[in-house]
């Protein structure tokens, strides 16, 4: 090499470290180069902390717009299940005519609300896990090979959206019962 360059020129030079992403390790190669201003430096460690601030970014924007379109869906669900139990306020009132009592109506209600929520979350999850999947390719600039998708969070998620849908259309029958029996029988006509 030197009987062809008087000074070889190194472009590359790779470190490795005995204990992965050390900050020491990194404080005592950068100062072996501090003097030198023809040398470059970048290391894993701060590709690792550009990759935290844009993941945190994501997060934020993620969170962001998860939260405008749950209080949509939130809204639209309040709303649909208003519509519905005042159009069918003549069958209820039918219903606890021949026997049915207004906390089996309540029950009804309930359990109609926790079916929707179960068919939601599925569609949800059926079409969350592959669009997550391919946004996280799709942003994947640092050839991550790990995906993990939060459970946890989903989990907690999942039991509010339970809770819910089976709460709204029993306040909202609540809301609606006035008057007596017949009353109710006679508006419906």
């Amino acid at each position: 090499m030197e009987q062809l360059f008087a000074e070889p020129v190194i472009e590359r030079a790779y470190v490795v470290y005995e204990k992965p992403y050390s900050r020491e390790t990194e404080q005592l190669v950068r100062d072996v180069f501090a003097g030198c201003d023809t040398v470059s430096f970048s290391s894993k460690i701060d590709q690792y902390e550009e990759m935290r601030g844009t993941e945190n970014q994501v997060k934020l924007l993620g969170g962001c717009l998860a939260m405008v379109i749950a209080l949509l869906a939130v809204l639209n669900y309040c709303n649909m299940m208003a519509a519905k139990v005042q159009d069918r306020a003549k069958e209820f009132a039918s219903l606890e005519s021949i026997g049915m009592t207004r906390r089996q109506t309540q029950q009804m209600l309930a359990l109609e609300g926790i079916g929707y929520a179960l068919l939601s979350l599925l569609l949800s999850l059926l079409i969350s896990l592959p669009a997550g999947y391919a946004v996280f390719q799709a942003l994947n600039a640092y050839h991550i090979n790990y995906f993990s998708f939060p459970w946890g969070g989903c989990l907690g998620l999942g039991l509010l959206v339970l809770a819910l849908c089976a709460a709204v259309p029993v306040l909202l029958y609540r809301a609606s019962w006035k008057g007596s029996l017949v009353e109710r029988l006679r508006d419906g006509e």
